[in-house]
């Protein structure tokens, strides 16, 4: 009945002093008839009781501002090693596109190069079939040239053979045959001077395009061997870079972890 009356007591004094500052004897009769009437020793024991749970209570309060605090703390620490590891990651993506657009541009070099080669070649061959041509059109030519001016010269003979009348005939017949036959042996000559050069040339002319088809395996053979040993290079840094994220990973863990552990630990402690 003490108690009920003391918790009553209670209740109504809660309702009396909301406000701050108000006196003693603003407080309802009643109360203090039942305060009164609550024998000194209950009332101890209900202070005694009401401090044991306050302090609790603050205690209670602290232990959960405690790990209030050390949830936050463990999100700020994960936050900022999830940004770094993000930030690390994006490096890593940035480096791999730019070593790619750099080994797209160095394909690109390579294949130009290889057209300029090409177009080289083309030139090349164009030039010597050409000089050729040119050659044999002069040789030609200087043919015509010496086969008109003997056709003159015989003319002019035979004119002035006729101009005499005749009397030297046979000489005539003669020198007839001789310059017949050096007209010959002019076309002759010529004729294979013009097949020797026309060999020379094609000869020289596949020379110069075996030349330039070696050269051209070459070049494609070493652009080949660059771009596999890039490759290869793009392919080991890639595993490089994820072992060493695997390794980076595993270490969070372990470390987050042995946090966790650490803050169980020290929980059981306070609860202890």
């Amino acid at each position: 009945a003490g108690i009920k009356r003391t918790t009553m007591a209670k209740g109504k004094m809660k309702g009396k002093m909301k406000g701050k500052g108000k006196k003693k004897e603003e407080l309802d009769p009643e109360v203090l008839e039942a305060l009164e009437k609550t024998p000194a020793e209950e009332l101890r024991r209900n202070i005694d009781n009401l401090k044991e749970k306050l302090r609790l209570g603050k205690i209670n309060r602290n232990y959960i501002q405690m790990e209030k605090d050390q949830i936050h703390d463990f999100y700020l620490n994960n936050k900022k090693e999830l940004t770094e590891v993000e930030a690390t990651i994006k490096n890593y993506e940035t480096e791999m596109e730019k070593m790619e657009e750099n080994h797209r541009v160095e394909l690109k070099v390579y294949m130009q190069k290889v057209k300029h080669l090409e177009f080289e070649q083309e030139q090349a061959c164009s030039e010597v079939l050409m000089k050729g041509q040119e050659w044999m059109h002069e040789e030609k030519d200087n043919f015509l040239k010496g086969e008109k001016d003997m056709k003159d010269n015989k003319k002019k003979g035979k004119k002035e053979i006729e101009t005499n009348d005749k009397s030297d005939q046979a000489d005539i017949e003669k020198f007839e045959k001789t310059r017949n036959a050096e007209i010959g042996e002019l076309a002759t000559a010529l004729e294979t001077k013009k097949q020797e050069l026309i060999k020379k040339y094609e000869e020289k002319l596949k020379r110069l395009k075996r030349d330039l088809e070696l050269r051209l395996k070459v070049e494609i053979h070493e652009i080949e061997e660059r771009k596999n040993q890039h490759i290869n290079e793009l392919m080991k840094n890639h595993e490089n870079a994820f072992k060493k994220m695997k390794e980076y990973y595993n270490e969070i863990t372990k470390q987050n972890l042995e946090h966790i552990k650490a803050h169980k630990l020290e929980l059981e402690h306070i609860k202890a």
